[in-house]
């Protein structure tokens, strides 16, 4: 339907990045997940992996399909990426950044229209390894001839 009922909000300030990393960390601490709890008592946890530029992909909150419509644009954000030599890691989990009372404040501060929901984030930086490729779990398709 084209839409295109997104925001991108593109950050690469080394302080808002931090600030960022750690109320997504404060707010894991409080989770009643336990494995939540635990990576974020890691002393060198980052959920951006420090990393210089972090996108945060959000939408419309009424509009229909806008997370199918995210997914294809974090999908082409990595392939590009990736074609430039880049590192991508789509993180789902800075979601707990928008899990607090600060959550307007901010979606405020970084620009995010009102009315919009998280949908995902992805770090942008160069790789320090190449990491092995996941073996496939072919259990997950059915073929039907």
């Amino acid at each position: 339907m084209n839409q295109q009922k997104w925001h991108f909000t593109v950050i690469q300030n080394p302080e808002i990045l931090a600030k960022m990393a750690d109320t997504i960390r404060q707010n894991m601490l409080k989770s009643p997940i336990e494995f939540l709890v635990e990576r974020a008592k890691s002393p060198d946890f980052n959920v951006f992996y420090s990393a210089p530029t972090v996108v945060i992909i959000t939408a419309d909150e009424k509009a229909h399909f806008t997370e199918f419509d995210c997914g294809a644009a974090a999908e082409n954000i990595t392939l590009a990426a990736e074609s430039l030599n880049i590192g991508s890691c789509v993180i789902g989990l800075a979601s707990a950044l928008f899990e607090s009372e600060k959550a307007d404040e901010i979606k405020n501060e970084l620009g995010i229209p009102a009315g919009y929901k998280f949908i995902i984030s992805i770090a942008l930086g160069f790789k320090d390894i190449e990491p092995p490729v996941p073996p496939k779990n072919k259990d997950v398709i059915n073929y039907i001839k």
